[in-house]
């Protein structure tokens, strides 16, 4: 068995010095399965009258992360002054001192803007002509480059707008995702974002269960377009709550994108909502997070 830090070794590297004769394994932090373990909890407790159990450690995960170190912390400044220790890793070592990074500014600018945007698009082009406006020059190249770089360190990951077209896919803007949402406790955000937290997680469970996904985006808007070999299988909108000011927005994009792609299965991931809501399509399932989380892959 061999292990090493990102600065040693990245996929390719392995690839490349062992000849193919070897098996990678991914490694990530704490699924919400592997945290209910962690804490002791049984699964099962989903169908019982300790339920909330559940939920609440579920809650917990969400915001503070899958890391074990800071599951394990027992307040919130080392929980925050973890993370803190594990983005300057990423930003020192995994990025700066293996790619011999020139700009320390565009990327702490970077990962700033996945840390207060996680779930949100990123486009190359106007983040550089919002550097520009800032006085700071810096090509789209090097925006793109860098952007890969946290990548393949595992810091974010990312989904493209689906398209049949290779071209029409990389010339819109990605939907950019931490990889971990413990690092949202770093954001200075001063808004509710709850909703973002969540699809951030269902992105890296996804991500987690090797799944390749887009975002859908024409009339309206759909969060995930899971596609399996070289056509759409599933369609999945995240919403902390459905109510009355968002239903028929997150029914919309769900519907579209089901009859666009020409797909039956999905529906809509919730915090804790249940049940089923009537579409032009039929009915259309909404499934509470912790559920859905622990479904097997």
């Amino acid at each position: 068995m061999v292990t090493g830090s990102n600065t040693s070794l990245l996929t390719q590297d392995i690839a490349t010095e062992l000849r193919g004769r070897y098996q990678d394994i991914l490694m990530m932090p704490f699924s919400f399965s592997e945290f209910l373990r962690f804490r002791g909890i049984d699964c099962q407790s989903l169908m019982t009258s300790k339920r909330g159990l559940v939920t609440g450690a579920f809650d917990e995960w969400l915001h503070h992360g899958g890391y074990p170190e800071v599951c394990m912390a027992s307040d919130s400044i080392s929980r925050r002054q973890l993370i803190q220790n594990y983005l300057e890793t990423v930003f020192y070592h995994d990025v700066i001192d293996r790619y011999s990074v020139k700009s320390r500014d565009l990327l702490e600018g970077i990962m700033s803007t996945a840390i207060n945007g996680s779930a949100e698009l990123f486009s190359v082009s106007a983040y550089a002509r919002q550097l520009e406006k800032t006085g700071i020059s810096s090509s789209k190249r090097s925006i793109a480059t860098y952007l890969r770089y946290l990548i393949e360190a595992f810091f974010i990951v990312s989904s493209e707008k689906f398209s049949w077209s290779a071209r029409k896919r990389t010339m819109n803007p990605e939907k950019v995702f931490l990889a971990d949402t413990g690092f949202s406790m770093l954001s200075v955000s001063g808004s509710d974002n709850n909703g973002k937290l969540l699809e951030t997680a269902v992105a890296g469970e996804f991500f987690r269960r090797g799944k390749r996904t887009f975002y859908f985006k024409e009339k309206n808007e759909c969060d995930f377009v899971v596609v399996d070999g070289s056509k759409p299988s599933e369609v999945w909108q995240v919403c902390w709550v459905i109510n009355s000011k968002n239903e028929r927005r997150e029914i919309a994009g769900l519907c579209e994108a089901m009859e666009s792609l020409q797909v039956t299965r999905g529906g809509i991931i919730t915090f804790d909502q249940g049940g089923t809501v009537e579409t032009p399509l039929g009915q259309i399932p909404l499934i509470p997070a912790v559920e859905w989380f622990l479904q097997s892959p």
